[in-house]
């Protein structure tokens, strides 16, 4: 099973990949390798809120299956866009002068333009599923 990390905006809803990332509509997709990046190092020595801060996988059970194994309802996890921006900015910047590839980058860099194009005043998620 492969699990996505999206971004979901509170007003514009779940973000699709920006056309400039798929010019010839080859059907990429954004948020594979997020959830498996080892970030923690890097966030730590930038100073930076851990993307991991910014998942939210309350919409992977339904309350119905929160329930029945005992646990509370899920409650949607929101983040203000200006910090996701601050983490995203400072690791591609890091990375980048690292070496990192192209590919490395792809999550890092969708995100940053997905998030960079939110409306003002616009919280954002990771929806995890």
């Amino acid at each position: 099973m492969s699990i996505y990390a999206t971004i979901e905006l509170s007003e514009s809803g779940h973000q699709s990949l920006p056309q400039e990332f798929d010019p010839n509509n080859e059907g990429f997709v954004y948020g594979l390798d997020l959830p498996r990046m080892d970030l923690g190092d890097w966030e730590e020595k930038l100073g930076v809120r851990p993307i991991s801060d910014f998942f939210d996988d309350s919409d992977m059970l339904t309350d119905e299956e929160r329930e029945e194994v005992g646990l509370p309802p899920a409650e949607r996890k929101w983040a203000p866009v200006e910090d996701g921006l601050r983490t995203l900015r400072a690791l591609i910047t890091a990375l980048e002068a690292d070496g990192r590839s192209d590919e490395e980058l792809w999550d890092l860099r969708v995100s940053e333009r997905i998030l960079s194009n939110a409306k003002p005043g616009e919280k954002f998620r990771y929806d995890v599923g």
